[in-house]
């Protein structure tokens, strides 16, 4: 399991929170989130869907990932 933050652009109010919210609580594997402007953290599970699919439904939706910092937890 990882813990992955990302540095997200297109984020400029309570809408986006909820709209990126939205897509990482529907994402196959991410276990718990926290959203805010500019923002996202989450933890995956072993069958996490992957960061590729994630950038393209964010993507989609007009926010795009700036930096992503993971870091590995022990089980």
């Amino acid at each position: 399991m990882s813990t992955i933050t990302l540095k997200l652009a297109g984020m400029h109010c309570a809408h986006c929170v909820h709209a990126v919210e939205e897509i990482i609580t529907k994402a196959d594997g991410i276990k718990t989130e926290s959203v805010s402007i500019g923002l996202a953290e989450f933890s995956t599970t072993e069958n996490w869907m992957g960061l590729e699919l994630l950038k393209t439904e964010l993507d989609r939706e007009g926010f795009r990932i700036l930096d992503v910092a993971s870091l590995e937890n022990e089980v």
